[in-house]
């Protein structure tokens, strides 16, 4: 009995034993996910508990901000307050200082116009007065022409004209040795043709070789040459001394007399004011003559360099008149032939210059006319006995003595001086009119 009972115990246990392994194995595994589960949750609990924590700590900050932003705000709505309150005392400060301007304003626009009316009152007695000095200025100025600027007599002025181609004609005639052979060499004849038409004596198509030729009185010795040479000298004179109100103005940049470029540039500034103010140019050409060579009798160490300053200009260019004519038309002369030709020359340009400023330093206009202004004013350059521009030669005396008409439509040949003429008067009015000062001498060949 005891064997039986026995015996299943023995069979059972290692069942039972291997059952429980199982169980074990079973729980040991279950339990090890469980820590592992355990481990995961608590690595999770951890990171929600950082997360908490770093909310509650955003939170705080947040907080802190928050309270800093009130605190900020509050400051900001005080000052915005204040600057309210300083804005509208200022807004109500300048109120107050606009309506005073313009209470002053208006005071002082009343007050304007009482001094505006009291300024034009001021004004016409002003003008009253301005008006008085002028007239007081131009009596005085009258007074003054009358005495030291009277104007010269127009038959004073002919006259003188008239002695000065006298004189020229005399001089060249006493120096003038050239036969009408000499005078029409081929060489010396194209130079003076050129020295001619330069002068506005002649035109280029002139037949003066064939007129020359053709003249009886052109056959005695000197004739021709006499006749050539008074017309280049006339116009030299007429043109470059009683024609120019600057011929004084010679001088180069280093000379001690007026200079010749302060002369272009005046011409150049009267020529623009011409344009505008005919009698304001002539009166400022006048006047600045006037002041360069005042006639007072008794000058300051100032004044008497400038009127010796403008003697020694009217000399120069006489001078340099005087040596151009005698070398271009006169050729290699002695020591003696020179001297009496100079000296005969310079005593007839040297009157010429004391007339040109005679006239200049008055207030009318002296104009000098060649070949070609006269063709342009009269249309023609035909000889008639009636013209007023026009008379002929001493030479055509004999073809007139019967017959004062027997040149009448006959073309001219040789301008022997140009035409003068002055124009306006004395008062430096009316320079559209104008007067025949001396004729031009013409020869009809």
């Amino acid at each position: 009995m005891i064997r039986s009972l026995v015996a299943p115990t023995q069979v059972v246990q290692p069942t039972l034993q291997k059952r429980d392994e199982e169980r074990l194995g079973k729980i040991g595994v279950k339990n090890q996910e469980l820590y592992e589960a355990y481990l995961e949750y608590r690595t999770k609990a951890r990171a929600q508990e950082k997360q908490i924590e770093q909310m509650v700590t955003f939170n705080e900050f947040q907080a802190q901000e928050n309270k800093i932003l009130e605190s900020t705000n509050l400051r900001l709505r005080e000052q915005v307050m204040q600057h309210s309150y300083a804005a509208k005392q200022i807004r109500d400060a300048a109120d107050e200082a606009v309506a005073a301007a313009k209470q002053k304003v208006t005071a002082v626009q009343d007050k304007g116009e009482s001094v505006a009316k009291s300024c034009r009152d001021y004004e016409k007695q002003i003008e009253r007065l301005e008006s008085t000095i002028r007239n007081m200025q131009a009596a005085q100025l009258h007074a003054v022409e009358s005495t030291q600027w009277a104007p010269l007599p127009t038959f004073e002025i002919e006259h003188r004209l008239k002695l000065l181609h006298s004189g020229v004609r005399q001089w060249a005639e006493s120096n003038s040795g050239l036969t009408l052979e000499q005078v029409l060499d081929p060489e010396r004849f194209k130079s003076t043709m050129q020295a001619l038409m330069l002068r506005g004596c002649i035109q280029p198509d002139a037949r003066l070789r064939e007129c020359l030729l053709r003249n009886r009185a052109m056959l005695k010795p000197g004739k021709a040459s006499q006749v050539l040479l008074t017309a280049a000298v006339s116009f030299d004179i007429l043109s470059k001394i009683i024609g120019d109100p600057f011929f004084a103005f010679v001088g180069g940049m280093d000379d001690c007399v007026l200079r010749k470029c302060h002369g272009a540039d005046i011409e150049i500034l009267l020529g623009l004011i011409r344009n505008s103010d005919e009698a304001g140019a002539e009166a400022l050409r006048c006047q600045l003559l006037r002041l360069l060579d005042p006639p007072t009798a008794e000058a300051d160490s100032s004044v008497a360099f400038v009127k010796d300053l403008v003697k020694e200009s009217r000399h120069r260019a006489m001078v340099e008149v005087v040596n151009s004519a005698i070398d271009e038309f006169m050729g290699p002369l002695s020591n003696e032939q020179y001297e009496h030709a100079y000296n005969g020359l310079a005593a007839l340009v040297h009157d010429a210059c004391e007339l040109s400023w005679a006239l200049w330093t008055r207030k009318a206009r002296v104009e000098v006319h060649n070949w070609s202004s006269i063709k342009h004013q009269t249309n023609s350059m035909s000889y008639k006995s009636t013209s007023d521009v026009f008379e002929v030669h001493p030479l055509h005396k004999r073809d007139l003595e019967h017959t004062p008409e027997a040149l009448d439509g006959h073309s001219i040949t040789l301008l022997c001086t140009p035409l003068v003429l002055v124009a306006g008067n004395a008062e430096g009015e009316q320079y559209e009119n104008k007067a025949v000062l001396k004729k031009a001498i013409v020869w009809i060949g």
